[in-house]
């Protein structure tokens, strides 16, 4: 009996052991209690933290990192508004960045919280924070808790003025919509998740276009009274062109017998118009072969034209001076030969022009 009570015994002994030892496990797992861990506070500023309790676990990536060790209330000196002041407990080896983001996010569909930390995608130079407990995480890097209370209290009134017939009513209306057409529905939902996707992996293109788009309202907001005086003249435009509505109709009459008319002239006279379009190809096939030509005589124009005005500025004869004619060169043109060679030519040439002059 002593062998049998001892076997016993211990065989109680070892089930209260892991017993036990599972019960401390359960618990250190659901309370979040981490003894052989080394931590360091870091605190951040909440505007609301409604539903966040001690213990509730601190997460990175999906990772557990540390926990929420106390939570207390502020009062910002400036504009008088509460804060609620939420210390976390971090584990030593993680590193937080300056430039983190702490939100309160819910952790199931029981209610409960937790804290995430994500990092700023635009500044992963950032340096730590500080491990001796004084860091804080200014407002402005996080986000508050998601109520449900505030939204169905909102919605109190909305629900309290529908009736339970009009209630019914719509819902057999949508039965009798989507009865029948279960495929097509899937279909819809289907093609929504595709577009949810697709503007999911354009998450950046999507959040810069939103930016954008703030940017034009802003603007838009900052000259409302040039918007509303535009708004107002085209009132004013559209007003009047109202009125002269008959007008406009007698002009659109007048504007078609006008293109019927000139339709049948372009017609009565295709054949003359289909010469002239290729003589004209064929003028220009001429002067774009010809191009340096012309652009040559352009160049020279103005010399010409300079130099013809002096040729007439005295009168209607033209006024020429004659350095050569026919190897007579003038005096000062030509060599000492020339000019000394032709001496008495010079005289038989002035004597040929004066008897042509009369």
């Amino acid at each position: 009996m002593t062998g049998s009570l001892r076997s016993v015994i211990l065989k109680l002994a070892i089930f209260t052991a892991v017993t036990l030892s599972l019960t401390g496990l359960l618990a250190a797992i659901i309370g979040n209690i981490q003894p052989f861990t080394s931590f360091y506070s870091v605190k951040a500023e909440f505007s609301d933290a409604t539903g966040l309790l001690k213990t509730d676990v601190v997460k990175v990536a999906g990772v557990t990192i540390g926990k929420v060790s106390g939570s207390e209330v502020t009062i910002d000196e400036r504009t008088g508004e509460a804060r609620a002041l939420v210390t976390l407990k971090i584990r030593k080896f993680v590193d937080i960045p300056r430039n983190a983001h702490v939100a309160i996010k819910f952790r199931n569909l029981l209610g409960q919280r937790m804290i995430v930390i994500t990092r700023d995608a635009r500044g992963t130079d950032a340096s730590p924070l500080p491990k001796d407990g004084k860091a804080v995480v200014p407002l402005s890097q996080t986000s508050p808790s998601f109520d449900l209370g505030i939204v169905f209290n909102n919605l109190k009134p909305v629900l309290s003025t529908l009736s339970p017939d009009d209630v019914n009513t719509v819902s057999h209306a949508l039965v009798r919509v989507f009865g029948g057409r279960e495929q097509r529905v899937q279909q819809m939902v289907s093609d929504l998740a595709d577009v949810t996707e697709a503007l999911g992996s354009r998450g950046a293109v999507v959040t810069e276009l939103v930016t954008n788009l703030s940017g034009v309202a802003k603007t838009v907001a900052e000259h409302d009274d040039e918007l509303a005086s535009v708004i107002d003249s085209l009132d004013t435009i559209v007003t009047t062109l109202g009125d002269r509505s008959d007008e406009f109709a007698r002009a659109a009459d007048n504007l078609g017998v006008a293109s019927e008319g000139t339709a049948k002239v372009i017609r009565d006279n295709r054949p003359a118009l289909d010469r002239t379009i290729a003589q004209l190809a064929a003028l220009l096939d001429v002067v774009d072969r010809n191009r340096a030509d012309l652009d040559a005589s352009l160049i020279g124009l103005p010399k010409a034209t300079h130099a013809l005005s002096r040729a007439t500025t005295y009168g209607k004869w033209v006024n020429l001076n004659i350095v050569c004619l026919n190897q007579i060169c003038g005096p000062g043109f030509g060599s000492a030969t020339t000019t000394q060679a032709t001496a008495v030519d010079r005289k038989a040439l002035s004597d040929f022009l004066l008897e042509a002059a009369r």
